[in-house]
């Protein structure tokens, strides 16, 4: 039975996760296509920019890629399993946003991760006074 609750806990923690990196990038895709400031508008919908078809036809635009990569991995932590798919997002969002694509990018990671690690400091603060 202790076995079937701690299934349970790790399930629902996996869960939470994967709820938590879905929010992530739905956050990061709307901040990101808003702050573009392109015309027309970039569409703000993470399903858009997981489907979107797009090609990286220049050196900018891949180096665009590498930057924001690794600019997700140091201020927001280490792709892993499930969130590699939204390697993609970043991917589409170089291919399509015409002028500073990598700090363009980079900025809105920065700004939603740090807003999530924030809010992260806060809660276990407040976890630590009640206790």
């Amino acid at each position: 039975m202790l076995k079937m609750v701690e299934l349970k806990r790790k399930v629902q923690a996996r869960t939470a996760y994967r709820n938590m990196i879905d929010a992530r990038f739905a956050e990061l895709t709307k901040r990101i296509a808003l702050d573009s400031n392109q015309y027309p508008a970039l569409d703000t919908s993470v399903a858009y920019w997981m489907t979107l078809k797009a090609k990286l036809s220049t050196p900018e635009q891949w180096q665009c890629l590498r930057d924001t990569y690794k600019a997700y991995e140091q201020l927001c932590e280490a792709f892993e399993d499930y969130s590699w798919q939204y390697v993609r997002v970043f991917y589409n969002l170089c291919s399509k946003i015409a002028v500073d694509s990598s700090q363009t990018i980079t900025q809105g990671i920065m700004v939603v991760c740090e807003k999530g690690r924030l809010l992260m400091n806060y809660e276990v603060n407040l976890k630590q006074r009640s206790n």
